[in-house]
């Protein structure tokens, strides 16, 4: 009897392994790509805002030829901004980075380049944003 509770522990173990990330792999050349904002930290720790609680709703949508078009609806109000997109590889990590035609305030970042956000893609399905290192929002997009 012992052994069967093992080999199920062990099937148990076997069957839940995350290997097949068949669903979570990322292809660089499917377009349009749509990202939502879904999630955002504050600057006082530990505050979190999804859904109806976020100040404003936004996302970013990625052509096939390399251009972008980022649109913020805050306040009955809809700003957009423009440019043009590249994803890198860097230590093993997928990165976004979106160049803007101009500086507008639909950037969130601390980098001295004021037409430029950066974005970690940790999944396939999950960018990773904003200005939290200089006390701003932290921004959360899914696919």
């Amino acid at each position: 009897m012992r052994k069967l509770c093992v080999l199920l522990v062990c099937m148990c173990f076997f069957a839940c392994s995350d290997s097949d990330d068949s669903g979570n792999v990322f292809n660089i050349d499917s377009f349009p790509q749509r990202w939502e904002l879904t999630t955002m930290t504050g600057s006082i720790r530990g505050a979190v805002f999804e859904g109806d609680q976020l100040p404003w709703q936004e996302s970013i949508n990625l052509k096939g030829d390399g251009s972008f078009i980022k649109v913020r609806l805050i306040d009955n109000q809809t700003l957009q901004g423009a440019g043009i997109f590249v994803f890198s590889e860097e230590n093993n990590q997928m990165f976004l980075t979106l160049e803007f035609d101009s500086e507008t305030e639909l950037i969130e970042s601390c980098s001295r380049e004021k037409i430029t956000e950066s974005f970690l893609m940790p999944t396939a399905n999950l960018l990773n944003g904003g200005s939290a290192p200089c006390d701003g929002p932290g921004l959360f997009y899914i696919k």
